[in-house]
C-alpha cells in the first residue's frame, strides 16, 4: 500500500469521517508519523473529533485531545461548532519547504 513504502513527508486530510480510513489505514498513518512523516487535518464536519478521531489507532499521534462526544454521525443535522478555542502553538521539529516562507528563511 501507499503507507507501507511512504513516498511523501506530509500527509493532510481534509473533510473525512475516520470511517472511511478504517483501523487499518490509520494504523499506517500512526506509524507513518511515528516514524517522522507530517500529518496535517483540515477541518470540517467530518474531521477531528467530530470525525471520530478522538479515539481510535491515530489518536495517540494527535498534538490535541478530542472528546468522543464531539463525534458527528452522518445520519444527524450539524451540531458541532468547528472553532478552535485560544490559539494553537506549533514546534517546528524541522525544517521543511513547506514551512519555509522564503529562500533559506
Amino acid at each position: 500500500s501507499l503507507l507501507e513504502k511512504p513516498k511523501f513527508d506530509v500527509l493532510i486530510l481534509g473533510d473525512l469521517d475516520s470511517t472511511a480510513l478504517g483501523d487499518r489505514g490509520l494504523e499506517a498513518i500512526a506509524k507513518a508519523v511515528d516514524s517522522g512523516r507530517g500529518l496535517a487535518m483540515l477541518g470540517g464536519y467530518h474531521s477531528f473529533g467530530p470525525g471520530g478521531y478522538g479515539e481510535g489507532p491515530l489518536s495517540p499521534v494527535l498534538p490535541i485531545k478530542m472528546d468522543k462526544f464531539e463525534r458527528q454521525m452522518f445520519d444527524e443535522p450539524h451540531r458541532v461548532d468547528l472553532h478552535v478555542a485560544g490559539p494553537v502553538k506549533l514546534a517546528l521539529s524541522r525544517p521543511h519547504p513547506i514551512t519555509q516562507l522564503a529562500a533559506g528563511a
